[in-house]
């Protein structure tokens, strides 16, 4: 009975099965896994929100990405693309829309290495 599933579908292992090794071992499989690469930017931390329990308060500063901090980013994403089957880009910051510029440059870049490698490209 030990080694048949249960009702909500969790197995369960032998007794000198070591659980814990089992998901470590899995968990770092995973986490030194370089064929996928996710990554965040902040283009700004501009908003044009004035939420009272926002970490910036309401008197935000109105800045952008600077177009060398764009072009670096866009070279180091390049550089390490060049080995990884998948790439995931997460846009953040204040808020991102408020840097369209550099939302499309970025994107755009990205996009077109993923295609010419044969990877696959998300963002969100």
């Amino acid at each position: 009975m030990k080694d048949r599933p249960t009702r909500r579908s969790f197995s369960i292992s032998a007794a000198e099965t070591d659980e814990t090794q089992v998901v470590r071992a899995a968990y770092d499989a995973l986490r030194h896994n370089d064929s996928h690469m996710m990554i965040t930017v902040a283009p700004t931390l501009s908003c044009n929100f004035g939420c009272r329990y926002c970490f910036q308060g309401t008197d935000k500063p109105l800045t952008r990405m600077p177009p060398s901090v764009r072009e670096a980013t866009d070279a180091f994403i390049l550089r390490e693309l060049e080995r990884r089957k998948s790439f995931h880009l997460t846009w953040y910051g204040g808020e991102p829309l408020m840097d369209q510029d550099a939302i499309w440059d970025i994107s755009d870049a990205a996009i077109r290495h993923c295609d010419a490698q044969g990877a696959r490209c998300t963002a969100r």
